[in-house]
């Protein structure tokens, strides 16, 4: 058997490792979100726009497909 003060350390190292990673989540989450929103709203302004981009209109929105 190991030593209890090793398994304690070594529980107490993973725990702070997964909450590292945790909080790495969930700012990937939120730049993934963050990036998508902005996508919906550049698709709907090329949608409803009525200037110069309107003739433009179908190769920005498949710009904006591919990357959102």
């Amino acid at each position: 058997m190991s030593n209890p003060c090793k398994r304690d350390k070594a529980l107490t190292y993973a725990l702070e490792i997964r909450k590292f990673e945790i909080e790495l989540y969930w700012k990937r989450a939120t730049y993934f979100w963050t990036f998508i929103g902005a996508s919906l709203v550049a698709f709907i302004a090329i949608q409803s726009s009525n200037s110069l981009l309107a003739e433009y209109r179908g190769e920005l929105t498949l710009l904006v497909g591919c990357l959102g």
